[in-house]
């Protein structure tokens, strides 16, 4: 199984640094465990939680952790989108980036 760097695939078609996104995707875990803590407190064993790109469903039974991910509808229908017409969004959008620079740097040349 190869291990994918999402972070480092959103710095390129962001912009925004990794060391950013790290510190977000840090932010993020300290939230998801002060609502777990939240949660446990009130005696609720159940949580589901919205990251932005789908819901992570987290379960407490018997001292037992048990998680599963829902994706997005956005995300779910572009993944299957793209394993079924090979359709790459990162690809295209690299690609209209480029694009856009090329033109600007064009346009600025005939100015």
């Amino acid at each position: 199984m190869k291990t994918i760097d999402i972070l480092q695939d959103v710095e390129q078609l962001t912009g925004v640094k990794k060391s950013v996104l790290t510190k977000i995707a840090n932010a993020c875990n300290f939230a998801i465990i002060d609502n777990v803590i939240e949660n446990k407190l009130a005696d609720d064993w159940e949580l589901k939680l919205n990251i932005g790109i789908g819901n992570i469903l987290l379960s407490v039974n018997n001292d037992e952790l048990t998680y599963y991910f829902e994706p997005s509808s956005a995300l779910e229908n572009g993944l299957i989108k793209s394993i079924n017409d090979n359709d790459n969004p990162l690809e295209r959008q690299l690609l209209n980036n480029i694009n856009k620079h090329i033109y600007k740097t064009y346009k600025d040349m005939l100015e």
